[in-house]
């Protein structure tokens, strides 16, 4: 799905609602023994919310409606796509050439992340890696079940208590 506005705007409708940003999932080095180092992840904090997404006749699915498990072997397991998510807020930064701030998601256009990138508004409540090379992909668009790409949709945002 793709949303014609920025990022920074739903983050402020959400504030205005009373929503409570945390922070994006995110990945951090970790120093090992010998000079290397690991990689791992950092679970996003914030506000749980349902994505819902409703279609012009109507009908309203959860954004994991949309996604399946991926064709995988049977050696790995199967992990359905992302159903819980959490606000995590993206983040700010200053832009090394301006000197201004920015809203990263703005930029990057990660409104809602399936995946973590680390600059989601809103994103899986697990952290997803976003790199096949990382984890082998578990799940993929459900391509049948998709409106005809230019469809409107609704995409709602709801806190869960």
């Amino acid at each position: 799905f793709a949303f014609d506005g920025k990022a920074s705007e739903i983050h402020a409708a959400m504030l205005l609602a009373g929503f409570v940003p945390g922070a994006p999932g995110r990945w951090r080095e970790v120093a090992a023994a010998g000079g290397s180092f690991s990689v791992e992840s950092v679970a996003p904090s914030g506000n749980a919310v349902r994505v819902t997404i409703r279609l012009p006749d109507g009908h309203e699915f959860p954004i994991d409606h949309f996604a399946r498990t991926a064709p995988i072997d049977a050696t790995t397991a199967a992990n359905p796509a992302p159903a819980r998510f959490v606000f995590g807020g993206s983040r700010f930064q200053t832009d090394r050439k301006s000197g201004r701030e920015r809203y990263l998601a703005d930029g990057s256009g990660s409104l809602i992340g399936l995946v973590t990138f680390g600059d989601e508004t809103i994103g899986a409540a697990e952290v997803v890696p976003d790199q096949a090379g990382v984890a082998t992909p578990t799940w993929e668009v459900f391509s049948e079940r998709m409106p005809t790409p230019g469809t409107r949709v609704t995409i709602m945002v709801n806190r869960i208590p």
